[in-house]
């Protein structure tokens, strides 16, 4: 609070800014300018004092301001490859699968779309520092590109496949990125073990033990958690259900219990606009959810492995479920649940083989004892 009192502040000075300034306040106007920490921050203190309408769909209305400031300076040749790559494939993308979900562009698709955009804006300039064009590039210069441990994580699959549907590139190789069948999985035991912890340990934040508890349960990373609103969470006096496939979950007693506190707390914070979506895990404020990569660093904090044990909680599910029960109960898609079921048939598979040798190593009546 004391920084926001300072006249140099950004924050200060884009408020000051426009006040003074005579076009109508609207989203549109505060997407006119560069998207700043400051310009967001302010958006937001906007929304929550009813100043300005709360967005439907905050992440995906950002994008388009966001791409807008990345091309601004950019070459001229870029910006006529790159923009028409990021509104007709990657932002249509976000769109139709935020649309077939039935839910919001979540925090990390947002990521993910930038990410693709970031990609083929740096090939794009790399190229020129090659002295050749995308239409030109060959298998050659894409894999010394790629060889750079700066990108060979980068998200440049996409606009290549675009480039050459297109025309505007050849049809290059893009080697495949880590699938499911190198994912690192959490041992079971350990699993349960912070799945308990989640569950019991008061000590902990609660929206940490409501996401973890979700994450080691049912296999949803933390983005899809924070997505969750009020209307998720469907009560009767004896039964919690949790709303994220096509049909809704019933919760566990004591897992009930802990999202019935958390929902309590989301519902007992005063909004100005009475409008804006009430989140089950509400941010600064209450107009966004908290952010991922701060439920992230709770997460860890806590010494809970969200990631290792989504994958175990994954694998759990798919070997017990069919690939289209997964796909519904979960509200992933069918190739999704189809390649997790695959995954667990495969860790079954190691499994026995792993105990058929066990017991063929044990002495002949060892080996009888244990199947008496």
């Amino acid at each position: 609070m004391h920084n926001w009192l300072k006249p140099t502040n950004a924050g200060v000075q884009l408020l000051h800014r426009l006040a003074h300034d005579r076009t109508p306040l609207t989203h549109d106007l505060l997407d006119s300018l560069p998207q700043t920490p400051p310009l967001l921050h302010v958006r937001r203190l906007l929304v929550f004092a009813a100043v300005l309408p709360p967005r439907d769909d905050e992440y995906l209305h950002r994008l388009g301001p966001w791409l807008r400031d990345q091309l601004a300076g950019r070459p001229a040749h870029h910006v006529r490859l790159a923009q028409p790559y990021a509104e007709w494939d990657v932002l249509h993308r976000a769109r139709r699968a935020a649309h077939r979900r039935r839910q919001r562009l979540g925090y990390g698709s947002a990521i993910y779309a930038r990410a693709c955009i970031a990609a083929a804006l740096d090939l794009l300039a790399w190229l020129d520092h090659q002295h050749t064009s995308l239409d030109r590039i060959t298998q050659n210069q894409l894999d010394e590109w790629l060889d750079d441990p700066a990108n060979k994580d980068k998200r440049i699959h996409g606009f290549l496949r675009w480039a050459a549907k297109t025309r505007q590139a050849p049809d290059l190789v893009v080697p495949p990125r880590r699938s499911s069948r190198s994912l690192p999985i959490m041992d079971e035991n350990q699993r349960w073990q912070q799945l308990h912890r989640c569950r019991h340990d008061d000590a902990m934040p609660l929206p940490v033990r409501v996401v973890g508890t979700l994450t080691l349960l049912f296999g949803l990373p933390a983005s899809r958690t924070l997505q969750l609103t009020v209307n998720d969470i469907l009560q009767t006096s004896d039964t919690v259900r949790l709303v994220i496939g096509s049909s809704p979950v019933e919760l566990p007693p004591r897992v009930a219990d802990l999202v019935r506190a958390q929902l309590d707390h989301a519902t007992s914070i005063d909004l100005n606009a009475p409008e804006l979506a009430r989140w089950l895990l509400p941010g600064h404020l209450g107009t966004l959810p908290i952010n991922p990569a701060r439920m992230s660093s709770q997460l860890i904090a806590a010494g809970i492995d969200a990631q290792t044990g989504r994958h175990a909680a994954l694998v759990h599910l798919a070997a017990a479920l069919p690939a289209p029960v997964l796909a519904s109960l979960l509200g992933v898609h069918i190739n999704t649940a189809i390649a997790w079921s695959h995954r667990a048939q495969r860790d079954w598979s190691a499994y026995l083989a792993a105990r058929h040798r066990e017991q063929a190593r044990q002495p002949k009546p060892a080996r009888e004892q244990a199947t008496q």
